[in-house]
């Protein structure tokens, strides 16, 4: 029997840096919202899992809305963040056809691009060991 302990993943909760991308609201949304852009990016593994923590290990929209906030960074070129309450402030003045678009694009930032999930699945291979 080993004895070596597995390796202890040490999340580095703020990154020196990380892309950001970002999405223009549409003109339809303008009687809606006020925003004109938001900027979202990946989470890390410590978000990932405050954000477990915060949705109590659910799954379905408080999952899916909790990603959102925690993935939201900026509106209209200002940062926004958890940590300071801003996100919680942009998050109720935008409004609820507003948070869906930012849901849908924290999902798409932090899901394998479409067809990598079957490539990865077709991959698999078997070995004995």
């Amino acid at each position: 029997m080993s004895t070596a302990k597995a390796p202890t993943l040490v999340p580095n909760p703020q990154p020196v840096s990380r892309p950001v991308y970002f999405f223009d609201v549409p003109e339809q949304m303008a009687g809606i919202t006020k925003i004109k852009s938001v900027g979202v990016h990946e989470l890390t593994v410590q978000e990932e899992k405050e954000v477990n923590e915060r949705a109590k290990n659910t799954v379905g929209m408080t999952m899916v809305f909790e990603m959102a906030r925690a993935a939201l960074c900026e509106v209209d070129g200002k940062p926004v963040s958890l940590s300071d309450g801003t996100t919680d402030v942009a998050w109720v003045e935008m409004g609820a056809p507003m948070r869906e678009l930012v849901a849908a694009a924290a999902g798409q930032v932090n899901t394998p691009p479409q067809g990598a999930l079957d490539a990865f699945l077709k991959s698999r291979q078997v070995r004995v060991r």
